[in-house]
């Protein structure tokens, strides 16, 4: 396992566009999304509200996808809905996920709470009259309660009559050493990551294969293979995440479930930049560490996060199931 050499470098990390991030190698990133690619499909993206997550449901909206984020931040998830809406009406221009200001005359059809009724007709319709365009909605979910997981499953099987996708990337990043970890320390990290994830895989799965058809996407970390010393539950959740993912695509292809892991490297995200702040380290040292240590050059960015789950979750990838998709610049190289 390769990653940053530096004790406190969280992997999931997050930040705005800028300096050397904004490249590929020596090249500039310029990474275009398919528009309808995604068309229809209805996806959750489980702590979709900030950073990565955020960054995949902006991907999959501009696909065609029909997104509904979870989270327990009811102001940030709807302050999501509303600058991937406008986005995807092409209103403001994006950058790295969350590095906006609140869109203040996005579409009506965004921000709804868990409790909200959508108005009839302000949505396009699922199945094959639906449009290219997507859309995005937010449910209040907590990963740490089955409860709240099926009552967020179903909600969105009572409003769209199936779930094509699930992306499992809500996560906590606490941090302890395996010897400074209590019991009640790893039981409330694996809840959250762990536990969290298999509970939407269970509640989701029966529609899945009662339809023969759906895919899955967990969203992995490079320390899943060993991990730093401060990050053992993470780690160790991480690791677990994995196997998760081979279990379902070789028990659940013959049902005609495809499941697939994306190894994240160092990401930039707000996230990122203030746990590096807290130690007196500012964003400018942070592309000089990811230069150093990166093959490829720079810190990898939340939009090509979303690149790679919409490959995974498209047509294009159809024979693809029980895959480790890199994305970290050369890391584990």
């Amino acid at each position: 396992m390769h990653s940053p050499p530096v004790k406190a470098a969280p992997c999931n990390a997050e930040a705005p566009g800028g300096g050397i991030a904004g490249r590929v190698g020596g090249r500039m990133s310029d990474s275009t999304h398919v528009a309808g690619r995604l068309s229809g499909q209805v996806v959750i993206v489980t702590g979709g509200t900030k950073g990565i997550g955020r960054g995949i449901a902006e991907r999959l909206a501009l696909e065609g996808a029909r997104v509904v984020i979870t989270g327990r931040d009811r102001a940030a998830g709807e302050e999501t809905v509303r600058a991937i809406e406008e986005m995807v009406a092409g209103g403001a221009p994006r950058s790295s996920a969350g590095d906006r200001a609140p869109a203040e005359s996005a579409p009506a059809t965004g921000g709804r709470a868990a409790s909200d009724t959508p108005a009839a007709g302000d949505r396009a319709p699922d199945g094959d009259g639906a449009t290219a365009r997507g859309d995005c909605r937010h449910i209040v979910s907590d990963n740490a309660d089955p409860g709240s997981i099926g009552a967020a499953v179903e909600q969105v099987l009572g409003e769209h009559g199936r779930i094509d996708a699930l992306v499992n990337n809500a996560a906590t990043m606490e941090r302890e050493t395996i010897l400074s970890t209590e019991p009640e320390f790893l039981e409330r990290v694996l809840r959250i990551n762990l536990v969290g994830a298999v509970e939407f895989c269970r509640q989701i799965m029966p529609a899945m294969i009662e339809r023969g058809d759906g895919h899955i996407v967990n969203i992995g970390s490079t320390h899943a293979w060993s991990g730093l010393e401060d990050l053992f539950a993470y780690s160790i959740s991480k690791g677990a995440l994995l196997t998760l993912t081979h279990h379902i695509a070789r028990n659940y292809a013959g049902r005609g479930i495809r499941a697939n892991w994306v190894t994240v490297g160092w990401v930039k995200t707000p996230g990122e930049i203030d746990v590096w702040a807290k130690q007196g380290r500012d964003e400018r040292w942070i592309e000089r560490k990811a230069s150093e240590v990166v093959p490829l050059g720079r810190l990898q960015t939340p939009e090509e996060m979303g690149a790679a789950v919409a490959f995974l979750l498209s047509p294009d990838a159809g024979q693809i199931t029980g895959t480790e998709l890199d994305v970290t610049g050369g890391l584990r190289v």
